[in-house]
């Protein structure tokens, strides 16, 4: 018997590692494994919506978006796109001049400090 009629078949992969899924079924005629492939990954201003444990064979992970700040506002801390849920908190700016002045730059909401600049 020659080395090239020795065949040995392996089970194909059945599961990945957490925050990947499984790609297409092995055919059984192939010479390679399923694939694991990346989910999606959330970027800043976003928080991750679904599991992504290994054991799927799609991309069962979504972005949403994070709520913003208002008019008046600046972010405390903004979602990071790593959690599962919307860690956004603001804080109010500065809501006076005083008497005898007024405000050149108010906080629109998208800052993380507060802009207020009184003249």
């Amino acid at each position: 018997m020659d080395l090239e009629d020795v065949v040995s078949c392996l089970d194909c992969r059945t599961s990945c590692p957490s925050n990947t899924y499984l790609g297409d079924v092995c055919p059984g005629d192939g010479t390679s494994d399923r694939e694991c492939l990346d989910c999606t990954r959330c970027t800043a201003g976003f928080y991750t919506q679904g599991v992504c444990d290994g054991t799927s064979t799609d991309d069962r992970v979504s972005c949403v978006a994070c709520s913003g700040c208002g008019e008046g506002e600046y972010f405390q801390v903004q979602c990071s796109g790593a959690t599962d849920q919307d860690t956004t908190s603001c804080l109010t700016c500065q809501a006076s001049c005083g008497e005898g002045n007024f405000k050149v730059i108010s906080c629109d909401g998208t800052t993380f400090d507060d802009v207020t600049e009184c003249q």
